[in-house]
């Protein structure tokens, strides 16, 4: 999907009711508890930089007041922005929010101790979810939170996945009947770790958010290398 089609998809109803038609969903509670859980084991500090690209409606910034961290969100959409400021004013939360481009993030090198980035890479064709990647690995500076649904490949080999137990496993429950991944465009398993390893990006943790044996949708902890 190209992102004027993205900021066109998320605008006007939709993006006034996006929260509504979701949080009750297994899978927002998932995502909710594990990005919760991530931010706790890294260690999320006053006066450490967030970056949450795509902010969306910026159900993540209640999160990030209690760490009393500084906040940059970027989204495409003006709708949503919309939606983030007025969380922000409501936390009390030091946050920079505005329009902005993940394949183009205007934020300096190693400038955010964790870049949060949920519900997009599914949304980008492979290549351009190479450049969003490798522009998240640039800005970050130390971690990347990503949720990604990947295709498991026949014979793939996972033996290069790196497991740090920096946190305890959340317990994994399986989907309702007929439930179905938000993703529409799952990326190839054994490509998605090669970006990872070519970004210098190493996986700290892994969480379930939707379990299918070809499919699976994850969140993951990557730990960027010094």
């Amino acid at each position: 999907m190209k992102f004027d089609e993205l900021k066109e998809r998320y605008s006007g109803d939709r993006a006034a009711n996006y929260d509504r038609d979701r949080v009750d969903s297994s899978e927002w509670r998932r995502e909710q508890d594990t990005v919760e859980n991530f931010l706790e084991a890294i260690g999320l500090g006053r006066g450490d930089v967030v970056l949450d690209v795509p902010v969306g409606t910026g159900r993540f910034l209640d999160l990030y007041a209690k760490h009393g961290c500084h906040v940059l969100g970027l989204d495409i959409s003006d709708d949503m922005l919309k939606q983030a400021v007025t969380r922000a004013d409501q936390a009390q939360l030091d946050a920079d929010l505005r329009v902005g481009d993940i394949t183009n993030i205007d934020a300096a090198d190693s400038s955010a101790k964790v870049v949060v980035c949920v519900r997009i890479f599914n949304l980008l064709e492979f290549t351009v979810f190479r450049r969003a990647l490798a522009e998240v690995a640039r800005v970050s500076d130390g971690y990347v939170i990503a949720g990604i649904q990947i295709r498991r490949e026949r014979g793939s080999n996972r033996s290069g996945f790196s497991s740090i137990p920096i946190l305890r496993k959340l317990r994994v429950r399986e989907p309702r009947s007929g439930q179905k991944s938000r993703t529409t465009s799952p990326h190839p398993e054994g490509r998605v770790m090669q970006q990872f390893r070519k970004h210098g990006l190493t996986i700290a943790r892994q969480e379930t958010v939707v379990d299918s044996s070809a499919t699976p949708y994850y969140l993951y902890l990557l730990r960027k290398s010094s």
